[in-house]
């Protein structure tokens, strides 16, 4: 399986002309892609329910490829994100992100342990 994480970054957010052309991307390939926004998710093959999403600027997304295809699906999706103003992060950055709140959870454990 391939994970693509990103924040789209367009003002007008992921509208019907580029969630087509994403759609027309997915469909080149067997490999299922589900995009995932909150709770909600989507087949990437479909475009109302890509728009079900309401992708807007600043939205943090998660695609997952699986499949024979997923690599050559992946670079074509992330090649997609890129044109369309979506910043992709790296697992290294999520990383770091999920390490920022791991630290502030610990200090706010910390915190109300003394109280007790």
């Amino acid at each position: 399986m391939e994970k693509i994480n990103f924040i789209f970054t367009d003002e007008a957010g992921l509208h019907a002309r580029p969630a087509g052309s994403l759609v027309k991307t997915a469909l080149e390939f067997e490999s299922s892609i589900i995009i995932k926004k909150d709770e909600k998710c989507a087949s990437a093959k479909g475009l109302f329910a890509i728009m079900g999403l309401s992708i807007k600027k600043g939205d943090n997304v998660k695609i997952e490829i699986e499949g024979e295809d997923e690599k050559q699906a992946k670079e074509a999706v992330e090649g997609f994100l890129k044109e369309n103003s979506a910043e992709i992060q790296t697992n290294e950055e999520l990383l770091e992100e999920n390490a920022v709140d791991i630290q502030i959870n610990e200090g706010f454990l910390e915190e109300n342990s003394a109280e007790t």
